[in-house]
């Protein structure tokens, strides 16, 4: 992380464009460190670069196609084992409501009470 005043870090899976990327934007002007998901591993670089000059939040991107069972493991091992992620924002689930049962991995991944879970679903917004 980037340095003593951090809030955690934000997991924001689909980040690397659309209601992801401005999840990625908010939150770290509002003091997190974040860890990008996307396919778009470009993508994902080009907003982890402009997030860091911009913010001066740490930002890591891990390039991922949630669909695939072992690259979703992947996600959820860091979700179980990184004591500085604070906060899960599962955009990947949103445009598909068959994803809701995979994403239970995620769920599943993440010891209570030390996550604050923004599951955004269909139309339903968190102002941030």
């Amino acid at each position: 992380m980037s340095d003593s005043s951090s809030k955690g870090a934000a997991l924001i899976t689909g980040a690397s464009a659309g209601i992801g990327a401005v999840y990625a934007d908010r939150l770290a002007r509002r003091g997190l460190d974040l860890i990008l998901v996307a396919r778009n591993e470009a993508r994902l670089k080009a907003v982890s670069a402009r997030l860091r000059e911009e913010t001066g939040r740490s930002v890591g991107v891990l390039p991922a196609d949630l669909s695939d069972k072992a690259q979703r493991a992947k996600i959820e091992a860091v979700l179980r084992d990184d004591p500085n992620v604070t906060m899960l924002v599962n955009e990947w689930l949103r445009f598909d409501s068959s994803r809701r049962a995979l994403s239970q991995g995620f769920r599943n991944s993440m010891p209570a009470p030390r996550y604050r879970i923004a599951q955004i679903a269909g139309a339903t917004g968190i102002a941030l």
